[in-house]
């Protein structure tokens, strides 16, 4: 049997249902369906069942750096948690050993995302191929979110065939669109869902405007498709799908004219981010908001302040609790997982009108696990400590970059460069790692170096 050609057609079908989600819901139990939130998942821990399989493994500094930041994460939790146990008791089912749990579970799945993905693009797949994926996305998407758009505008034609394809594949009913008024969901749970495509599909876009701009007929099509994409982010009215794109639009026009990404512009976002995570626990909130709700203006900045929109309520609520959770624990952190024990504390009351808010004050789901934003939920865990090792990290991280394929890739560059600025911003607010594939394939990218097979180091059958 030809494993490697197994391996090669796994891992593209991987990198192809990337930005589609579940694509298709599992038949499987809820406890399953929570950690293989996406087609993508499931096909990872199929390409890792078979590279076990053959037994023969292969790493980069990148991905020791990573596997030490996986084990910090764990050893520290689990070490944090036997010291608060008798101090945090028992809430919802669950004591401080039972917290930590789930979230050692998703890293682990996280590093082994990492892993196949810096695998794969080192021994089976050149990135170079992955072009003609992104391109048949770009065309799928566009054609969903347009018949998403056209069904809920009215058009009949599009109204059947939408209902068609959302019988079987998982898209949302139209029934759900029309009463969220809102925009487009894609593959999505809501609108802000598309914001996903701003971490590769529209980098890919950009770099390609970049790249063919002495080829006038390819600018124009990407021009067009950058276009067609721009309207869909527009009329979603979902702020974090709007301001991602505003992002990765600013960012891009920097590229383009300026042909380079200085280290500033890193931690200009960086910094944006950690500001607006602040302003949120600080609780920096007008009670309402005078401006009209479909206005840019609103959608932008306007829903961010408004205590009487509850869309993001739960959110804005995880990062609070995060956020004063590091403030009360600064040096040490709680652990990752052991937030949910303060969440009814330090949770605003504003957000109480919220479904969500209530499902989980009412500890129906347990606690809740430090939310899903990326920075919040690290400090708060991890405190000081954890921001020296993250800082360790982050410069052997930086010298992994300069020693990857992206170096030699203009196109795989410019992807990385944007998303991975959009990540160092919205981390802070609205983005997660874990069960994340999109975001896990942007971080593996500076592991994989030019020549692997002679820098590598191989580990024999374990």
């Amino acid at each position: 049997m030809n494993y490697k050609a197994l391996e090669r057609s796994i891992y593209k079908l991987y990198v192809f249902f990337l930005p589609f989600d579940r694509f298709i819901e599992f038949p499987f139990g809820d406890f399953i369906n929570s950690i293989l939130i996406s087609f993508s998942s499931l096909l990872m821990l199929l390409g890792m069942v078979l590279i076990i399989y053959r037994g023969w493994f292969y790493y980069s500094n990148g991905i020791r750096v990573f596997c030490y930041l996986c084990i910090f994460m764990t050893m520290y939790s689990f070490i944090i948690s036997l010291l608060l146990h008798s101090e945090l008791g028992v809430i919802n089912g669950e004591d401080s050993f039972t917290a930590i749990r789930g979230d050692i579970i998703l890293y682990f799945l996280a590093l082994a995302s990492i892993y196949y993905n810096y695998y794969n693009l080192s021994y089976n797949v050149n990135f170079n191929q992955l072009k003609n994926i992104f391109k048949t996305q770009i065309i799928i998407l566009l054609i969903i979110g347009y018949l998403q758009l056209a069904s809920m505008s009215g058009y009949s034609l599009a109204t059947n065939i939408y209902t068609f394809l959302s019988s079987f594949l998982s898209l949302k009913k139209l029934e759900y669109l029309v009463l969220l008024d809102r925009g487009v969901t894609l593959f999505g749970s809501e609108p802000a869902s598309v914001s996903i495509l701003c971490f590769i599909i529209i980098p890919y876009t950009i770099s390609q405007i970049y790249c063919n701009r002495k080829r006038f007929g390819y600018l124009i099509v990407y021009v067009i498709i950058y276009v067609l994409f721009a309207i869909l982010f527009l009329l979603s009215n979902s702020t974090q799908a709007l301001i991602s794109f505003l992002v990765i639009t600013v960012v891009g026009g920097i590229i383009i004219l300026r042909h380079n990404i200085h280290t500033y512009i890193y931690i200009l976002f960086f910094s944006l981010g950690l500001f607006m995570a602040i302003l949120y626990s600080a609780d920096s909130f007008s009670k309402t908001s005078n401006m009209q709700n479909k206005t840019f203006a609103y959608t932008i900045y306007g829903k961010l302040l408004d205590r009487s929109n509850q869309s993001t309520a739960m959110r804005v609520s995880t990062i609070i609790n995060d956020m004063k959770v590091f403030y009360e624990n600064p040096i040490l952190g709680v652990g990752n997982g052991n937030q949910g024990f303060f969440y009814n504390k330090n949770l605003p009351a504003w957000t109480l009108k919220s479904g969500e808010v209530q499902t989980i004050r009412s500890g129906k789901k347990g606690i809740v696990n430090g939310g899903g934003n990326f920075f919040p939920a690290y400090i708060s865990a991890f405190g000081l400590v954890g921001i020296i090792v993250i800082i360790l990290f982050t410069n052997l991280y930086i010298k992994q970059y300069k020693k990857s394929f992206l170096q030699n890739d203009i196109n795989a560059k410019i992807m990385f460069q944007l998303g991975i600025i959009l990540f160092l911003i919205s981390s802070w607010y609205v983005v997660g790692v874990k069960q994340n594939e999109t975001i896990l394939f942007l971080l593996s990218l500076p592991c994989v170096i030019s020549d692997d097979f002679n820098q590598n180091k191989k580990i024999t059958k374990l």
